[in-house]
């Protein structure tokens, strides 16, 4: 799909300026194609020289493994292929998703959660609902979630705060903010701010709560908007006044 189209798009979307451009990697396609053409050969290879002298159930047996494996390769190589002409497109005033013929624009005002499900595993939720999500098979894809967390995190921090300082809660998936303290699934009781003593971060940005004179998290999880999360942290822990 050629920039020029992305640009006419997100400009009638009303998203403004196209700042990057993200699409599918060629590396998943050639590997499914190579992964046809290996099964295929292993195949034609045991029915010239091991099915005669096989005699047990391995002479039908690894045929029809050997041409399973093909059939799940081409299946998986017509699905990226047909999905070649995906672009995500960062743009100045939002983000832009092309998929075949379906077309979706999230303004940065309109973008309600961003999560990092794993490593590489990445989505974005919209306020009207949409929600698009991506992997390593996207060039470029811890880049575009780095771009797209630095422009919504300011705005999500000042919804956030606002709903806070109105004497609403905040969740972040399983894990509520108020201005008492955190609540939590699978936890009875409330945490009171006072009786939290850390909020910590693993590699992946699970988040573990401690609470004071207790060695084991009072929540351990992921957290969706992760740099929300932690500026709210820092903020709420070391300024209780500001509650």
């Amino acid at each position: 799909m050629r920039r020029g189209r992305i640009e006419r798009l997100a400009d009638g979307a009303g998203l403004g300026e196209v700042d990057a451009v993200h699409g599918p990697r060629m590396g998943p396609l050639v590997g499914f194609v190579a992964g046809v053409a290996v099964s295929l050969a292993a195949t034609a290879l045991w029915l010239s020289f091991g099915t005669p002298r096989d005699t047990g159930p391995g002479r039908v047996i690894w045929p029809l493994v050997g041409l399973s494996l093909a059939a799940v390769c081409l299946g998986l190589a017509i699905a990226t292929a047909l999905d070649r002409g995906r672009r995500i497109a960062v743009c100045r005033g939002g983000l832009l998703h092309v998929r075949r013929s379906r077309v979706e624009a999230v303004p940065w005002s309109a973008v309600r959660h961003l999560r990092r499900r794993a490593r590489t595993v990445y989505e974005l939720e919209g306020d009207d609902g949409p929600s698009i999500t991506w992997n390593e098979e996207l060039r470029g894809h811890r880049e575009l979630f780095d771009e797209i967390e630095r422009r919504v995190t300011p705005l999500l921090l000042e919804w956030v705060r606002e709903r806070l300082t109105a004497g609403d809660h905040v969740a972040f998936d399983g894990l509520v903010v108020t201005a008492s303290g955190l609540t939590a699934e699978g936890s009875i009781d409330p945490l009171p701010w006072d009786q939290v003593d850390s909020v910590t971060f693993s590699r992946l940005g699970e988040a573990q709560v401690l609470r004071r004179g207790h060695a084991e998290p009072w929540f351990a999880g992921l957290v969706p908007d992760q740099a929300v999360f932690r500026t709210l942290m820092h903020d709420l822990l070391a300024r209780p006044a500001e509650r």
